[in-house]
């Protein structure tokens, strides 16, 4: 994952696609989707027609401007986000089919192996654009039914090497390899290592573990470098910035690996925190460019930004005489609140 979509998530409305209100849609429209009940046998192309149903009534609602409908196609954190965020601009350039608010290509479907009649799967897309403006590529959506309708419910951006690890599905038999850690304990564990990862003073395999430590304290991309980056330039003014992360009601959700082990999606809250001595005055920036909140006062000497986080983590796995570490290579978050003193 790049600095900008996993770890300076304190910009990450802005920083993860330049354009801040097109990110929900985007996210929407890879994963939403208001269909009948899941036919038996469900598998790819069943999810795609579903796929192709929820993205064309997802279009038709947008453009009528029944922004509250989105509601139909979105549940979990990202429905209100989405709705709050769409412009009476990208409403009105969609109704005049200027542009598509909601545009996929290099789009495959996964059914992951589960039991019973299947009430999930994954929408995997090359490349996504909302309002014309590029979203992402390689942009992984999880899609849940309850009763007879689809919805999109949580979705990431995928930045590890080969795209989406292979899901264990009807055409790919699942190993028999046990993760090392239940996925319910993941986002615990999760938080407290991106947590010493961005505070700076963690290095190396250890502190990471069980993940793998290169995209979260190696490299000039870690979580570890942009956190210290921009820790760096506050300092330099003779300010303070903190990062933590924290665990979230919205439990997490494990899809089985062919190759053993779980790919699950995992939902913190990042809680950034600026202070100044001197105070940073209104309507300006922080030293490291973080906008100051409004409203907020002539002058902040301290700002809290919320945010909330989902991440893919891959689940470690013990295959003979070695440990494989999990990873964290799927990333997607946005502003929840931004509070000035």
């Amino acid at each position: 994952m790049s600095a900008s979509t996993r770890t300076r998530l304190r910009r990450a409305a802005v920083a993860f696609a330049g354009a801040a209100l097109t990110i929900p849609p985007v996210l929407a429209a890879s994963a939403s989707s208001l269909a009948s009940a899941a036919p038996v046998p469900f598998g790819a192309p069943q999810a795609t027609t579903v796929l192709n149903s929820w993205l064309k009534g997802l279009t038709t609602t947008i453009e009528s401007g029944r922004i509250s409908g989105i509601a139909g196609y979105i549940t979990g954190p990202f429905a209100s986000y989405v709705e709050n965020s769409i412009t009476p601009e990208q409403v009105a350039a969609a109704a005049s089919k200027k542009v598509a608010p909601v545009a996929l290509s290099g789009t495959k479907v996964v059914v992951p192996c589960q039991s019973g009649t299947p009430s999930l799967f994954v929408a995997e897309a090359a490349s996504v654009k909302t309002f014309g403006q590029l979203f992402g590529r390689n942009v992984a959506v999880l899609f849940e039914r309850s009763g007879t309708t689809w919805r999109a419910d949580q979705a990431v951006i995928w930045s590890g090497p080969g795209g989406l690890p292979a899901l264990c599905s009807e055409s790919a038999k699942v190993s028999t390899v046990a993760a090392l850690v239940a996925p319910v304990s993941l986002p615990a564990v999760a938080a407290k290592v991106f947590t010493g990862a961005a505070s700076g003073t963690e290095h190396g395999a250890r502190a990471t573990a069980p993940f793998s430590p290169g995209g979260i304290n190696q490299g000039t991309d870690s979580m570890t470098a942009s956190f210290s980056s921009a820790r760096a330039a506050m300092q330099r003014n003779h300010d303070g910035l903190s990062v933590s992360f924290a665990t979230t009601a919205t439990p997490p959700l494990a899809l089985p690996l062919a190759a053993g082990g779980d790919l699950v999606f995992v939902t913190l809250h990042q809680i950034t925190t600026s202070t100044s001595k001197a105070g940073v005055k209104a309507k300006g920036d922080w030293p490291d460019g973080e906008p100051v909140a409004t409203p907020s006062p002539a002058v902040v000497h301290r700002q809290v930004d919320t945010y909330e986080t989902v991440y893919a983590l891959s689940d470690p796995r013990r295959l003979p005489g070695a440990l494989i570490s999990g990873s964290a290579e799927g990333f997607l978050g946005w502003s929840l609140s931004s509070v000035a003193s």
